[in-house]
């Protein structure tokens, strides 16, 4: 699992990268269609200037080194690349 923050241009700004669910559940036990319920949280720093930027959320695989395709749900309203889910962030001034 990947969470990136990104800015306006792109500069990665903040990471978490983990398996899911701590690596407690192998995701090769997961139940087809299974809703899996995952809580994570992405520490921003404190310094992040006004702006907009991007939340990336996907899947990775780290024995190939690459990131797994997205395949969206045809009723999502969200916007997705080939491999992750992007989610607008504005920030405001303190």
């Amino acid at each position: 699992l990947f969470i990136h923050l990104l800015d306006a241009e792109d500069n990665l700004v903040a990471q978490f990268d983990r398996d899911p669910l701590q690596g407690t559940l192998p995701t090769s036990l997961w139940p087809p269609d299974a809703r899996i319920v995952d809580e994570n949280q992405l520490i921003l720093p404190a310094d992040l200037p006004t702006g907009d930027y991007r939340f990336l959320v996907g899947w990775y695989n780290p024995a190939r080194d690459s990131r797994l395709p997205v395949q969206p749900d045809a009723t999502s309203a969200a916007q997705f690349t080939g491999d992750a889910l992007q989610v607008p962030l504005y920030v405001p001034p303190p």
